[in-house]
């Protein structure tokens, strides 16, 4: 993580804020993936890959809600860290809530079903349709 974030501004002055975020969520759902094997050094591999993923993806939203359109950027940047700051409150509970009731795999799918939904989103975002706003 802490590679990503060193390289994380280079990377997104060349490539641009979307894809950065585009390409750390692919790269999150893959070290998803790696992480549920049941070999102990692909799994750890799939962590260190995790945070090299995900490294970039918030700096870039913080960049982006900066620079919002017809909202000031302390209320973007206010909004964005207050939304942070509850999934670091709720999501170590939710997490342990569905692996109580089920196990950790289940945990982990349900962590990869929220990358899937931020690909979506910045899908949605790249679409043509969406630039014409």
């Amino acid at each position: 993580m802490t590679l990503g974030r060193f390289l994380g501004d280079g990377v997104s002055q060349k490539y641009g804020a979307i894809k950065v975020i585009t390409y750390g969520c692919a790269i999150a759902l893959v070290s998803y993936f790696l992480i549920l094997t049941s070999n102990l050094y692909i799994s750890v591999f799939g962590f260190g890959l995790l945070g090299l993923g995900l490294s970039g993806i918030v700096p870039e939203i913080f960049r982006l809600a900066g620079r919002a359109k017809h909202i000031p950027s302390s209320v973007s940047i206010s909004f964005v860290s207050g939304v942070g700051f509850l999934g670091f409150l709720l999501g170590p509970v939710i997490i342990g809530f569905i692996s109580n009731m089920s196990n950790l795999i289940i945990a982990y799918l349900f962590l990869a079903v929220l990358i899937i939904t931020a690909l979506g989103l910045t899908y949605l975002k790249l679409s043509p349709n969406s630039q014409k706003a």
